[in-house]
């Protein structure tokens, strides 16, 4: 399931707290909430697949300050990649 995988790759990044969906309103910045906003099929010879779909996910970052949010992404790219 590619949200496992996209909640391991993200909790390896120090000192962030990471949530699928919303934040709480008690939580300490910085924070990152992530959800999957699309799926888009794939199709094959016998027909879609399930196993190669392709999500799109969308990461909000959640920052006391723009700089330490525009760092945060950063290092999010860079996981990423």
């Amino acid at each position: 399931m590619i949200e496992k995988t996209l909640y391991t790759v993200l909790s390896q990044i120090n000192n962030i707290a990471l949530f699928p969906l919303v934040i709480p309103q008690e939580q300490n910045q910085p924070a990152v909430s992530y959800f999957r906003v699309k799926t888009i099929s794939t199709n094959t010879l016998k027909g879609t697949n399930r196993r190669h779909d392709n999500g799109l996910f969308q990461i909000d970052i959640w920052a006391l300050d723009y700089l330490r949010a525009a760092e945060l992404s950063e290092q999010i790219i860079d996981q990423m990649g």
